[in-house]
């Protein structure tokens, strides 16, 4: 997985430390805060080729690597790696809510507060 598991969400929603405001701030600046799992790396490799991805597993011969949530993961071999960079971007898009009006956010905040059950209080309207 290269992101977390938004089912999780309503259990941090409900502690006094994650708020609606911070799922928002999470969304629109995805890149403030990034978990140490979900961190984007630019491999420079010894024949000049990049690499941005996501570390999935680490030894000492091999970094497996995730380039986005369609390609299968691979493998990169330490010994031909020239450098390893930590990238100060969060692997979620930018812009993800330029499209969407006032109530299409409020729609998403609800839905991922309520873990996508249709039932949960935050879909009742005041």
């Amino acid at each position: 997985m290269l992101g977390p598991d938004l089912g999780e969400l309503p259990k941090k929603l409900t502690g006094k430390d994650f708020t609606r405001v911070h799922l928002l701030t999470e969304i629109l600046d995805a890149s403030k805060v990034i978990d140490k799992k979900y961190k984007l790396y630019r491999f420079l490799m010894d024949d000049g080729k990049a690499i941005d991805g996501v570390i999935l597993e680490e030894t000492k011969q091999v970094i497996r690597i995730a380039k986005n949530a369609i390609e299968r993961p691979f493998d990169i071999k330490v010994d031909a790696l020239d450098s390893k960079v930590e990238l100060k971007q969060s692997f979620m898009p930018e812009g993800l809510l330029n499209r969407l009006n006032r109530e299409d956010i409020l729609d998403l905040l609800a839905y991922l507060a309520a873990g996508g059950d249709a039932n949960h209080p935050s879909f009742r309207r005041p």
